[in-house]
């Protein structure tokens, strides 16, 4: 990302426009590069918008690592936090490891949709149930 309209055109891409994750938790989320952390606050179950059947929802944070240069690169994901319809917090924290290859790094934020049914999870494919969001971009971590 060599200028600054680069790195907002990627900070600002609807990779899934018909599941942003951040309209679908209805909360306050703020990363931090620096301890590759992601704090939610002021989340309330009752806000998310489940797709129709779903019961439950499974968040992963990620950190990736992109040389322009080289193209080389490493995402790091989180272990995935699964939150059910009866979730009472109204915060919680997501964190990553750090990706070994230097480069731009592009945090982000993924939902997926899950029915669960007896003691199986089963995952909701439509276009409103999978998304992926971007939460920042800072140029050469």
């Amino acid at each position: 990302m060599e200028t600054p309209l680069g790195v907002q055109l990627l900070d600002s891409f609807a990779f899934t426009p018909s599941c942003i994750v951040t309209e679908i938790l209805a909360a306050s989320l703020h990363y931090d590069f620096v301890s590759r952390t992601l704090n939610v606050t002021n989340f309330d179950i009752k806000n998310v918008g489940f797709p129709s059947g779903a019961t439950h929802m499974a968040l992963t944070l990620g950190l990736l690592h992109f040389d322009f240069d080289t193209l080389g690169y490493q995402l790091k994901n989180s272990v995935p936090l699964y939150i059910d319809k009866d979730y009472s917090a109204t915060s919680f924290e997501m964190q990553t490891d750090l990706p070994e290859v230097e480069g731009t790094a592009v945090a982000v934020l993924g939902v997926k949709f899950y029915q669960k049914v007896e003691s199986t999870y089963h995952l909701f494919k439509s276009a409103n149930a999978v998304g992926v969001e971007v939460l920042g971009v800072r140029s050469e971590m």
